[in-house]
């Protein structure tokens, strides 16, 4: 019992990630071995993600034929898109000593890199919404 308690401890002591000094991921209960933390990683990165797609595809819409605007917010993704995926791969490897926590890491910063760039474009949905 002393050693599963253990290794539960040592799991989820493992599974906390810093990113300027937020928490971004705890580790959940039942995700005990690092294939089920990384795979759980992943299910919670693609969640934003198709979150983020929803919210960007609304307000491109709500730019309708401002097409300048589109362009503008277009190019912004993209470079953002870019920077998040450098950005979660620099943190990764640069926090991660373990090739086996790299890729649960690297999902964890997509994730919530993911989910404050969605805050950013609901914001800008809103204020397009109110004016």
């Amino acid at each position: 019992a002393m050693i599963h308690s253990q290794k539960l401890i040592f799991a989820c002591t493992a599974c906390l990630v810093f990113t300027a000094g937020s928490t971004i991921a705890l580790c959940a209960a039942r995700a005990q071995t690092q294939s089920e933390m990384n795979a759980r990683a992943d299910r919670d990165f693609k969640a934003a993600d198709a979150k983020l797609n929803q919210v960007y595809q609304a307000l491109m819409g709500k730019l309708g034929k401002d097409k300048r605007s589109q362009e503008k917010l277009k190019t912004a993704q993209r470079a953002w898109l870019a920077y998040r995926d450098t950005q979660a791969d620099f943190y990764a490897n640069a926090t991660t000593r373990g090739v086996s926590r790299l890729q649960m890491v690297f999902s964890d910063t997509q994730a919530q890199m993911t989910q404050e760039r969605t805050k950013e474009l609901e914001e800008a949905l809103k204020y397009l919404s109110e004016n």
